[in-house]
């Protein structure tokens, strides 16, 4: 999606595993990259995915005004631990590496569809209206691990027998949830129509 291309043209044939330096390559140019050159401001949040093992590979040195999210392909959804390390990353800035990025260990505990989607609805908030947005809004669900908050699963308890299904509904409903605050702040900006 990023690149527009098939993956056979930029190297990554295959999910970037934890614990290897590979990353898509830097001499591909990114969506929002063609973006800005056509006035866009452009911002992200959620999954990232695409190369992490230098600063250059990461979204804000990529066409990213902002960044809120994990740098790598998948993480518990509430303590963000991703195999023996936390990846919830908060780059504020374009180019923000090394003295920027901050690594947001005040959100563990906070389920990652509702971050996402909060720091979706505050972008568009602030966002000036005279400039066109890109916003790159990578949710981790429905991802494994099968992990939702117990209110957003339980409302399933009388409809679905099977546990696995009542999490994955609410799990669903949850972005669901997520994607309707988002459209509504938009619609409050006058944004729907033209972003």
């Amino acid at each position: 999606f990023m690149t527009g291309r098939y993956p056979l043209h930029h190297t990554v044939t295959d999910w970037l595993k934890p614990g290897r330096a590979n990353a898509l390559p830097l001499n591909e140019t990114l969506l929002p990259q063609k973006l800005a050159e056509a006035g866009y401001e452009a911002h992200a949040t959620g999954k990232w995915h695409l190369g992490y093992t230098q600063w250059e590979h990461t979204p804000t040195f990529r066409g990213f005004k902002s960044f809120l999210g994990f740098y790598g392909g998948g993480e518990d959804y509430f303590t963000h631990q991703a195999g023996a390390g936390f990846d919830m990353r908060n780059d504020p800035t374009e180019a923000c590496g090394k003295g920027c990025s901050q690594v947001a260990a005040e959100r563990k505990g906070e389920y990652s569809t509702h971050i996402f989607s909060q720091r979706a609805v505050d972008i568009v908030e602030h966002h000036d209206v005279s400039k066109p947005l890109f916003l790159y809004l990578a949710y981790q669900a429905v991802h494994a691990p099968a992990e939702v908050p117990a209110s957003y699963r339980d409302a399933y308890n009388s409809t679905i027998d099977d546990p696995m299904r009542r999490t994955f509904a609410g799990m669903l409903s949850c972005m669901d949830e997520g994607i309707g605050n988002v459209t509504k702040a938009l619609r409050a900006k006058h944004m729907l129509d033209n972003t």
